[in-house]
């Protein structure tokens, strides 16, 4: 399973991905207050998610999803994980 839990272990990188999946880009502040983090905090998160390959910031260090990791509707992809955002919060209905 290599560091993909300790990835995700982190509910405030949960918070920041959904807020990615929904579009973006996002600056560091933007994701921190969403997630209800720090800056310093936020960064560091983004940081290791940026290690891991999932998101990419670019210019203005505006960050979004890496290519190829939203799929369909709002997952993310993570490799051997697939987060889907698509109906979070929502309940499923049959």
């Amino acid at each position: 399973m290599g560091k993909l839990p300790l990835l995700l272990a982190a509910g405030s990188r949960w918070l920041m991905l959904e807020e990615l999946s929904k579009g973006g880009p996002f600056s560091v502040t933007e994701l921190s207050e969403r997630a209800g983090i720090g800056v310093s905090a936020g960064s560091k998160h983004l940081i290791r998610l940026a290690k891991a390959g999932v998101v990419v910031s670019g210019k203005g260090k505006l960050y979004t999803l890496a290519p190829g990791v939203l799929g369909e509707g709002r997952e993310v992809r993570m490799g051997m994980c697939t987060l889907d955002f698509g109906n979070a919060g929502h309940p499923s209905t049959p």
